[in-house]
């Protein structure tokens, strides 16, 4: 009777604890749970405001760049290019405004080397507005088009915007750009007649054939400069990702673009050359007056006179002077811009 009542003693007391167990278990996952699930809540508030927080700085981290920042630096870079590289382009000139003559290749380099001066004005107010409104241009055209800075962008993203921002730039400088062939042209002749000055030579071809005279070649200088413009800033990222942390390497890929754009670009300033070459000469002289400035037919007609008296290879007659050209400027320009705008950050500072 004794061991039985220990025996139901012993049982009561193993009911109760398992009893007591099974409710301190339930009871630690149920806290567990409750505290998993406040857990979960917190870290979805925090990553909530993370993302805000995130969104929030990344729209105030890159507003666009004032005007104020960019033109004053962007000025000085032109104008050190434009002056910088103005004999080779006055040498490109002259190769390539007789492209269509046989005996093209004999042009004495060094008369021409010796008038480097003419036509040096207008070159560089031309060269120093036409690059302020190019690489001024180009990242508006490309947030204009694209709602992205150009480094956000793509090759032919970047293509695009850089041609569509030389159409302000040829509005503005082809009247610059004729002035200063007319200058160029006439240093070549043995009685220069416009005696280095711009406004003897818009007066002469305003006479002859109207001011739509300034604008001769407007089709051929926009296609050239369109073209141009979109190879070197669709591939000067490609080439500084070539050079990659080279010294130098900012240079070379300003200078690699601005070759491959300088041979893309060639034909269509063969072409106008050599279409002014003819009516600038055939205005001087007294010849027929023309009415407006002639289109791109005349231009063609021009690449086909050159083709049938030099052949295809005509079309890049005096491209070694037109890389030169256009290689170091677009160097000179990818070195020159941001080191202006560092400076002129560090001087309003």
């Amino acid at each position: 009777v004794q061991h039985s009542a220990e025996l139901r003693e012993s049982d009561s007391y193993l009911q109760k604890n398992s009893r007591t167990s099974r409710t301190r278990l339930r009871a630690n996952a149920a806290s567990g749970a409750a505290t998993a699930a406040t857990m979960r809540r917190r870290h979805f508030v925090f990553a909530c405001l993370a993302h805000a927080s995130a969104a929030k700085t990344s729209s105030k981290a890159k507003p666009p760049p004032r005007a104020i920042d960019v033109l004053p630096p962007l000025l000085v870079a032109s104008a050190i290019t434009a002056t910088a590289t103005y004999p080779l382009d006055f040498l490109r000139a002259a190769r390539m405004s007789s492209a269509a003559s046989a005996d093209a290749a004999k042009l004495g380099l060094r008369a021409a080397v010796a008038k480097f001066s003419q036509g040096l004005a207008p070159e560089v107010a031309k060269g120093t507005l036409s690059r302020v409104l190019k690489f001024g241009g180009f990242p508006v055209a490309h947030r204009l088009l694209y709602d992205r800075a150009p480094a956000a962008g793509s090759a032919a993203s970047r293509a695009a915007a850089g041609a569509l921002a030389t159409f302000p730039e040829m509005a503005l400088c082809t009247p610059l750009e004729t002035g200063k062939l007319a200058l160029q042209l006439d240093a070549l002749k043995a009685a220069p007649a416009f005696d280095n000055q711009l406004q003897k030579a818009a007066a002469a071809l305003t006479a002859a054939a109207g001011p739509a005279a300034l604008y001769a070649g407007y089709c051929a200088l926009q296609c050239r400069q369109a073209v141009w413009t979109a190879v070197y800033f669709a591939s000067r990222p490609a080439f500084a990702e070539a050079f990659g942390a080279l010294p130098g390497a900012t240079f070379c890929a300003g200078l690699g673009a601005g070759v491959l754009g300088a041979v893309a670009n060639c034909p269509f300033d063969v072409c106008r050359s050599v279409a002014q070459k003819e009516l600038i000469g055939a205005w001087v002289s007294g010849g027929e007056a023309v009415t407006r400035a002639p289109g791109l037919a005349h231009a063609l007609a021009a690449g086909r006179s050159v083709v049938s008296a030099r052949g295809a290879r005509g079309l890049w007659a005096g491209v070694g002077f037109k890389s030169l050209h256009l290689g170091c400027g677009g160097a000179l320009m990818a070195v020159l811009q941001p080191a202006c705008e560092r400076a002129w950050a560090k001087a309003r500072a």
